[in-house]
């Protein structure tokens, strides 16, 4: 036996609002499921890995160097150009796409569904010292909620 129960998008969000620590349980069950699924998906990322965007889209792929603590950087081949993200120990330092930079440029890769993806590891000397552009898990959840948005508004 099961019961369901049905809410509007609209009227979720407004229970989230309404009650934050409801929001966080819900942002944290999120981040816990999406990293059991890309460790299951990526036990070992190996220098030189490609793929496509189709099979691991750019939300799962940044959470696997994330939980991973990769260091190195992902070049994308995108609709709209050429992209890249670099990793520290797993932490974001820079994005770059589509005339865009830092937070910015990764909330809008997170929005792609289709391309080519290619990680080297090592960084330049530049990234290796730049400043992480935030914690990995607040902008993953604000670009998740901005794609959500952007849904909701199309």
């Amino acid at each position: 036996p099961s019961v369901i129960l049905y809410i509007r998008g609209k009227d979720f969000r407004s229970i989230l609002t309404r009650f934050p620590s409801l929001q966080m349980y819900f942002a944290r069950l999120l981040a816990q499921r999406i990293a059991e699924r890309n460790l299951v998906k990526t036990k070992e990322f190996a220098p030189g890995m490609v793929g496509q965007l189709s099979d691991m889209p750019p939300s799962e792929l940044f959470q696997a160097f994330n939980v991973n603590q990769k260091t190195g950087r992902l070049t994308l081949e995108l609709p709209r150009g050429g992209a890249v993200v670099a990793f520290r120990e797993g932490e974001l330092v820079r994005a770059e796409y589509n005339g865009k930079e830092g937070t910015d440029a990764f909330y809008e890769m997170l929005g792609e569904k289709e391309g080519r993806f290619k990680f080297s590891s090592g960084l330049s000397e530049w990234e290796t010292e730049a400043q992480e552009l935030g914690d990995f898990m607040w902008l993953l959840m604000e670009g998740v909620r901005r794609m959500d948005e952007a849904e909701g508004e199309g």
